[in-house]
């Protein structure tokens, strides 16, 4: 568009009329620069703090599902223990127990004198093992965070998973099912951490898994140690 000039204006209304002119046009080449500047960074900002709360909720999402196995598998344990069962063995990382067995599949579950027969899977004399099986270690010098919060990163925790196992009359492993994944249950050589199993009396066990709790926000690590507890009375 063609702007046409009163010379008998004055400078300054002049130069008012021709920037309200440009205006009019659009925005002029330095005004679009920093526009989109301002956007560019505007949306940086918005990504980068949704790829933060993005990283946080998969921190805490993926704490929460360990937690939940953790607790199924004591459940589990549980469960399993309550079903008729006798203790054979207890350490701290393994419990060695035997169902009722009927072997002959009349429904008796004892001999030709009345007495019980105890066993696993079906055959007399086998046995179930619920065992803590070390897959790596965990040095918080390392990793640089204080997961048992006793102050300093000296501390080097045994990591492992429970598996479930049936044992033949010999104790050779016939199947193995593992019950957790992934390192989840630790383990220390020291005191700080319970026995995974703790016969409390000839009925009653203790179980305690330890698993580590950890988080980041906003580059910064947090850490705790977690235990889930259960004392579970053979019937």
């Amino acid at each position: 568009m063609k702007m046409l000039i009163d010379p008998s204006l004055h400078k300054s209304e002049l130069d008012n009329r021709m920037l309200n002119s440009r205006r009019q046009d659009g925005l002029s080449l330095l005004e679009l620069v920093i526009t989109l500047g301002l956007i560019l960074v505007l949306s940086s900002s918005l990504t980068m703090a949704l790829l933060s709360t993005q990283g946080l909720s998969r921190d805490i999402f993926a704490n929460t599902q360990g937690l939940g196995e953790v607790e199924r598998v004591i459940e589990r344990v549980a469960d399993r223990l309550n079903s008729g069962t006798q203790l054979i063995a207890v350490s701290e990382t393994s419990l060695l127990f035997q169902d009722l067995t009927d072997p002959m599949g009349d429904g008796t579950f004892a001999d030709d004198d009345g007495n019980l027969i105890w066993g696993a899977s079906g055959n007399e004399g086998w046995a179930y093992e619920y065992v803590w099986i070390t897959v790596g270690n965990f040095d918080e010098s390392l990793q640089g965070l204080d997961l048992n919060s006793d102050g300093d990163l000296t501390d080097v925790f045994a990591q492992g998973d429970l598996s479930f196992r049936v044992l033949n009359e010999f104790g050779a492993v016939q199947q193995n099912i593992a019950l957790t994944g992934g390192g989840k249950i630790f383990r220390d050589d020291g005191d700080q951490l319970p026995a995974l199993f703790t016969l409390i009396n000839n009925s009653t066990i203790e179980i305690q898994l330890s698993m580590p709790i950890i988080e980041v926000q906003k580059g910064q690590s947090y850490s705790q140690l977690f235990q889930a507890t259960k004392r579970i009375v053979f019937r």
